[in-house]
Formats: structure tokens, sequence, C-alpha cells
């Protein structure tokens, strides 16, 4: 996965999930080990990383260093210049070493290509590099795994950042500054419009997370993003040749099929297709994906055609469109699987409205 630092997706947050370290395990040869070392600046970090580790290679397997050394990590401490290091596998032997001595340490003099792997000796006084494993803390409660659903290994908890409230809260009171002027009901003016605001939330969270989905897939570059976007358009374009061709007079069934097709996005696992040759791949991805535009495509042009004021009516779903900002934080609560969730209940509204209007 090729993802840019300014992206919502990071390469990173995949790489400490539960998923990834099964992977790991998977892979790893009998007496193999998994050797873990990075920065981190909260102990509540290194605590959830324990756990997800002890539920993957088995209980008190991983062994966690620290340095500078300390004796037991807490879920509260501040790390701003420790980094930390998890080894787990097949670990049985470095536990040995380390009850046969205690504490080891790296001797100033002695150079890294020593002719033996083994650079260390038993530490009998301190050093600058002197370590031993160390006993971490849990949290209470204890906190949410990161999974390739839920990759948000430095959210403690499920929350919106209080930034992103703050950003929301003044985009959307410029919204409706510029929307409520033209909500006032006018004769016949006002039929579909809400119906044409919940269509443009709704479309603009399946097409996020299809830009999501297959970024994980194939890589979040350019090309892979101009493709996804050129299928996007094709698709809406095919819909609308099918309303030209067979002027379908119901909507029901295409509202049932986008709620199956969006349903489906959720209990279908992305890493499911990895496995897979290039050709399937593609195939059976796209075929997941991009149905949900199919139908929401149909179901845009059949309520488009029946309004009476399609400047108003196009208005209402761009600023349906533009409020679908604070849905796509839903990702931090729900994960991005379960984005689809919130775009059905856009969609289930758009269809309530379309049925009060029609009765």
């Amino acid at each position: 996965m090729l993802h840019s630092s300014y992206s919502n997706i990071r390469l990173e947050s995949y790489l400490f999930t539960q998923e990834a370290f099964r992977d790991v395990r998977a892979r790893l040869r009998p007496g193999g080990l998994f050797v873990m070392i990075r920065f981190f600046r909260q102990g509540w970090i290194v605590s959830r990383l324990e756990s997800m580790l002890e539920s993957t290679f088995g209980a008190r397997n991983p062994i966690v260093f620290n340095l500078p050394p300390r004796e037991r990590l807490q879920p509260d401490d501040m790390m701003l210049s420790d980094f930390t290091m998890f080894v787990a596998g097949d670990t049985g032997a470095l536990k040995e070493a380390f009850v046969r001595r205690p504490r080891y340490r790296l001797p100033p003099d002695r150079p890294l290509n020593a002719g033996t792997p083994n650079g260390f000796e038993a530490a009998a006084t301190g050093g600058a590099l002197e370590f031993w494993p160390s006993t971490v803390g849990a949290p209470s409660p204890p906190l949410r795994f990161a999974t390739d659903a839920w990759p948000f290994l430095y959210l403690r908890s499920p929350m919106i950042p209080a930034l992103s409230l703050r950003g929301i809260a003044i985009m959307g009171g410029i919204g409706l500054a510029f929307l409520l002027p033209f909500v006032r009901p006018r004769a016949g003016a006002s039929r579909g419009g809400w119906q044409m605001l919940w269509l443009g939330a709704g479309f603009m969270l399946i097409e996020t997370k299809a830009v999501v989905q297959m970024a994980l897939l194939f890589g979040g570059t350019w090309l892979v993003n101009s493709i996804v976007l050129c299928a996007v358009l094709l698709m809406i374009l095919g819909a609308n040749l099918f309303v030209l061709i067979a002027r379908p007079r119901s909507l029901t069934p295409f509202y049932a099929g986008l709620f199956l097709s969006l349903a489906a996005n959720i209990v279908t696992p992305m890493d499911l297709f990895l496995g897979l040759a290039p050709a399937p791949q593609i195939a059976a991805s796209c075929l997941l994906v991009f149905t949900p535009i199919f139908f929401a495509g149909v179901i845009f042009a059949v309520s488009f055609r029946a309004v009476e004021d399609a400047g108003r009516a196009f208005g209402f779903n761009i600023a349906g469109r533009s409020s679908a900002a604070w849905p796509r934080t839903a990702r931090w609560l729900l994960g991005f699987q379960y984005v689809a969730v919130v775009a059905i209940v856009f969609y289930a509204a758009s269809w309530l409205s379309l049925r009060r209007h029609s009765s």
C-alpha cells in the first residue's frame, strides 16, 4: 500500500492491527521471532500493543524492552524520549537468558562488528545502554484493539477529536447560512428538496468509501485514485443510460439493491481479495465496491427527473454532499468498514422522504 502522508489512510495504521499480527504469526517459521521497535509517546499505546500481541501469540509471550529502561510501564506514563521494543514468537530462550542474567549492556569499547552476533554481556554496573525487560501495566478499562476496520492505534478510545468537531461546526454553520434562505417552501418548488439533500450526503459517503477500499487493495497512488474516480463516473453514466432505456417507474427495487449491496460491503473484509489472482481480484473487488454506486445513480436519476425545480433540487444535493463531512468522522467511532452504515441511514431517510411526497 502506498499512501500520502496527507491522506486519511496511513500505511502505518495497518501495520499495527490485529490482522497484521496474525499474518506475521502465520508466516513465522518454528523458532522465529517477531521484533517491533518504535517510539511511543504514551504508555497506554505500549499496553495496547502488548495486549494485542498476547492475544495473537499467547499469554505472557511478548517481551517488552524500554530504553531508557523502566522496571514498569504504566498506561498514563509519558515517554517523550523513549523507544520501546517488543519481541514475540519463540521467546523461551530469550526469557531463560534473562533468568540467568537479569541485566545486559553493550560495552562502549566493543564494536558492533566484533565477529559475533552477540554484542552484549552481563551488566555488573549501570551503563547508558543497559537494559532489561519491563513489566507493562494494564489499563482500566481495557483498550479496544486496533483492527483493519478500526486502525487507530493512537486513539485511546473511539471518539471524534475536538479539533474535527470545531471544524465541522464552523463549516456546517457556513453551509446552513447559505442554505436556510432557500429552505422556505414555495409553491411547486419544495418537492423533492430534502430527498436530494439525503441523496447527496449518502452518495458522498459511498464514493469516499470506494476510494478507501480500492486504495487498501491496490495502493493510494494517483493512478489508482484516477481509475477509481473514472469508474465512479462510468457507473453514474451507466445508471443514467439505464434510466433512459428502461424508464423504471418504482424505486423500491433499487433502494433494496442499494441496501443489500451496502450491507455486503459491511460484512465483507477487504483482505478476502488479497489471495486472489489479479484478474479475479479486480473483478470481485470492483463488483463489491461499485455496485452501490450504480443503484445510487439510478435512484438519483429517477428522483431528479421528477423534481419541478431542477436548480433548487441540485442545490439541495450539493448541500447534502457538503454536509457529509461530519458523518465521515464516524470512521473514528465505527471504523472505515462501517461508514456504509451511516450511508444506509441517509438513503433510508431519502426513501422515507420520497414516500412522504408520493403519498
